[in-house]
């Protein structure tokens, strides 16, 4: 039998900051987001509808309402002028009220726990499909303890088509369960590094991405040579013909075949 304990060591969980703002606007250019001060989601129309027989309470129908937030930050990208309705007919002249783009957005936010404070994990939102109102900016005069203007938007999502799911804008890349490798790449596609450019991708082709992703790769060249790729702590050549795979768990099915598993133990995530 198994006894429930509460507050162990280790298990007292808890959520704070925002960084790494990035947004992606529609012509593919990607740029840092600098200064959000925070995201504050809105349930919007979520909740039930309750339905009565005779008086009596019998069904709850849930409803899933559309993704709906308020952005917060101290400055935005200039590139994000445009998205927010400000069209720029010459060079340092604007006009406002033009038409809105929609644009995609990503942060992080940070988890904690009594053991490692924030550096135990954190968790990548992606945004798609985003239309943002801006509030208007209240501008006050200058006096002797003078703050910076926190900017505010209203944000609005048309969701994305997800096989066997309902359609969502709004979904959460967890960095204490999701294998680390697998987190390197997709850091690497929402991020940029050496080889690629960072990039938002459909919604519809990130999942297909993650479902069909392999922590290492095994080609049968077609003549007799075999090529691996994978990471480089477990994946590497030991001379131009022979490579050596660490850590995937393999399965010996003959003297000369073996199956090499999907998955592997993690120490830590």
């Amino acid at each position: 039998m198994t006894k429930l304990r509460w507050d162990q060591i280790g298990t007292r969980f808890y959520e704070t900051g925002i960084d790494r703002g990035v947004l992606y606007l529609e012509d593919g250019t990607v740029v840092p987001w600098n200064g959000i001060t925070g995201v504050e989601e809105d349930l919007g129309n979520d909740g039930s509808t309750p339905y009565y027989i005779d008086g009596v309470k019998y069904l709850d129908s849930q409803n899933t309402g559309d993704y709906v937030s308020t952005l917060r930050a101290f400055t935005y990208p200039p590139e994000f002028e445009e998205y927010q309705g400000s069209l720029s007919l010459l060079e340092g002249f604007m006009a406002s009220g033009q038409p809105m783009k929609s644009f995609g957005l990503s942060y992080r936010t940070l988890i904690g726990n009594d053991i490692d404070g924030t550096n135990l994990g954190y968790k990548i939102h992606l945004l798609y499909n985003l239309v943002a109102v801006q509030d208007i900016p209240a501008h006050e005069s200058l006096n002797d303890q003078p703050q910076a203007l926190e900017f505010s938007w209203r944000l609005m999502a048309v969701p994305e088509m997800v096989e066997g799911y309902r359609p969502t804008a709004h979904v959460i890349i967890d960095s204490r369960y999701i294998n680390k490798y697998l987190l390197r790449d997709l850091e690497n596609i929402l991020y940029g590094s050496d080889a690629i450019d960072p990039s938002l991708t459909s919604l519809d082709d990130l999942v297909k991405y993650i479902q069909d992703w392999d922590i290492v790769e095994v080609v049968d060249n077609g003549d007799g040579t075999w090529t691996a790729t994978g990471p480089s702590e477990l994946v590497f050549y030991l001379d131009d013909t022979t490579f050596q795979i660490n850590g995937i768990p393999v399965t010996w099915l003959a003297s000369d075949t073996y199956k090499i598993e999907t998955t592997i133990e993690e120490d830590g995530g």
